[in-house]
């Protein structure tokens, strides 16, 4: 899991109730102008009286490490006093430390088990997480039908990694009728809110005329968009493309260039290899 991605989905869900509420607006002034210590302890007397919004906001500033020393057991604490209160946001970030194990032990069957609190209430990231563990048998029983429903409630809710996961589900033919329609339906959804891997698998179905007709300039507009954020597999396609001059004029120089860059930024062997032989 991508933590600084998760926690910043969890602050943007507790922000808007907050802003929707009306409430601390002290608070929500003092962190807004960066005095987080101001924030805390505007958040701290509401929290000790037992409102289960202020005690969420503890949690992530205890996670965050703002106005307080970074701590990821307090952060645990006072999310688990908003979730045994009911408050979605701090069940689906205390399923998050239970997946990972920070703050508390690591428990698959507790992280699910808060994911789900969560996901029941319509918190989209928590609807996601349930459906990978679904589809991993983390803490649940394996169920690719159950993670691919978690994952639709989950896209049709404007989340982009269940987006991404859907499609993947129609590209693959996985618990669905293969469809690459969908799958590009999906993926262009997931794509336009900016996450890499779904603007890298965009395209490639543009290179390769599945679900679209084949055009060389659409797979090289989406592939930059996801090299500029440090994909892997679209910097190495983008030099394969100045390679063998598909969509752009041939340029060795430029095909060495992000032949480079994968390698550098590869995550494994088997990808600095394979990058290493294409530069030559």
């Amino acid at each position: 899991m991508k933590r600084v991605f998760i926690l910043l989905q969890f602050v943007t869900l507790l922000w808007t109730a907050l802003c929707f509420a009306g409430e601390f607006e002290d608070g929500l002034a003092a962190h807004a102008r960066g005095d987080y210590k101001a924030a805390f302890a505007i958040w701290t007397r509401a929290a000790n009286q037992g409102d289960s919004k202020a005690q969420a906001l503890l949690g992530a500033m205890y996670d965050e490490g703002k106005g307080v020393t970074q701590n990821y057991n307090q952060a645990a604490l006072w999310y688990r006093k908003a979730a045994d209160h009911g408050y979605a946001p701090a069940q689906y970030r205390l399923g998050v430390m239970y997946a990972e194990g920070e703050g508390v032990p690591h428990d698959d069957a507790q992280a699910a088990s808060w994911f789900r609190k969560a996901a029941d209430q319509g918190v989209a990231g928590a609807q996601t997480l349930l459906g990978t563990m679904y589809d991993e048998g983390k803490g649940v029983p394996l169920d690719h039908n159950q993670a691919l429903a978690w994952f639709r409630k989950a896209a049709d809710r404007g989340e982009a990694v269940a987006q991404f996961n859907l499609g993947a589900r129609y590209s693959e033919g996985k618990g669905v009728t293969q469809n690459y329609n969908q799958a590009l339906f999906w993926w262009e959804k997931a794509a336009y809110q900016g996450l890499a891997s779904a603007q890298y698998n965009l395209g490639r179905l543009y290179a390769t005329g599945r679900g679209v007709p084949q055009e060389y300039n659409e797979a090289l507009s989406w592939w930059r968009k996801a090299a500029d954020q440090g994909e892997v597999s679209a910097q190495f396609s983008l030099g394969l493309m100045y390679l063998d001059g598909l969509g752009i004029p041939q340029d060795f120089v430029e095909a060495h260039k992000w032949f480079n860059i994968a390698a550098a930024n590869a995550p494994d062997k088997e990808a600095r290899d394979r990058a290493a032989k294409n530069r030559g």
